[in-house]
């Protein structure tokens, strides 16, 4: 059994923003078919969890966004009993129109960079003025759908090697995973592992799993008040290498963003 909690952030003609939570029970293999009347960009930031459809298999995680389209049926299969988290973006048709030149997504999914993540993280948190709300919605769609391609040209056999050494980096994201660890929990070996990782995701593992962990604190910030506890929490061995990871990744430190979003907070 699932249970589904969506909560509208903001709705207009052009497009609505929408915080969808999701407690599942592990072992779903296979979940119920679903049909969405809007097409809609889902950037999950919590958890993860693999959509069907047809043959076509998306692994959702917090590095990327998935596309949907309207009334195209979709199954979603969760793959850890903590469930999972999402904004999701729902686009009206002229808009998708507009901004992408079709009617319908053209891929199932992308890779979502920091860049986009630290938007989606003050979409989220941001007080709700209308205008910038919607603006930046938008703009985080253009930019997902500008993208060049999130993934070179693999094999079946390698695209599947990767979305589960994702599962295994999401199982646990605050492990210290070897290479070797993570090639034995798939069946692989580590060099065929971290040569098949860099040529789908144009990035090694470990780069990828930094992204992971930053990704969780942006939305984490907010609700902490031990930043210490927080990087530790996250598997980072202090919390100077935290922040200065964070500093890297995003342009500024964790605590200057968790300031940003108080204030905005208070304003709005």
């Amino acid at each position: 059994m699932s249970a589904l909690v969506s909560r509208t952030l903001f709705a207009t003609p052009l497009l609505s923003v929408r915080d969808v939570q999701c407690s599942a029970c592990r072992g779903r293999h296979v979940g119920a078919a679903e049909c969405d009347a809007h097409s809609n960009i889902v950037i999950p930031y919590r958890g993860n969890f693999v959509r069907r459809v047809g043959t076509r298999v998306a692994h959702a995680d917090v590095n990327q966004a998935l596309f949907f389209n309207a009334d195209e049926e979709y199954r979603i299969d969760h793959l850890t009993d903590d469930g999972d988290a999402c904004l999701s973006l729902d686009v009206s048709a002229p808009a998708l129109a507009e901004l992408s030149g079709a009617v319908k997504f053209r891929e199932s999914q992308r890779r979502i960079e920091p860049g986009l993540q630290l938007q989606v993280a003050r979409l989220r948190y941001g007080g709700f003025n209308l205008l910038l709300a919607e603006e930046t919605a938008l703009r985080i769609a253009r930019r997902l759908l500008a993208a060049g391609p999130s993934m070179k040209a693999v094999t079946a056999a390698q695209r599947r090697l990767v979305q589960r050494a994702k599962q295994t980096l999401h199982s646990d994201p605050r492990h210290r995973w070897s290479l070797s660890e993570i090639a034995r929990a798939i069946g692989t070996s580590p060099v065929h592992l971290t040569q098949t990782f860099s040529k789908a995701e144009g990035m090694p593992l470990y780069r990828y799993q930094t992204q992971l962990r930053l990704a969780l604190a942006l939305h984490e910030l907010p609700q902490t008040d031990d930043l210490a506890a927080l990087a530790l929490d996250l598997g980072f061995s202090s919390h100077s290498q935290f922040t200065t990871a964070f500093k890297r990744m995003y342009g500024l430190s964790p605590s200057a963003l968790k300031n940003r979003k108080a204030r905005a907070s208070s304003a709005a």
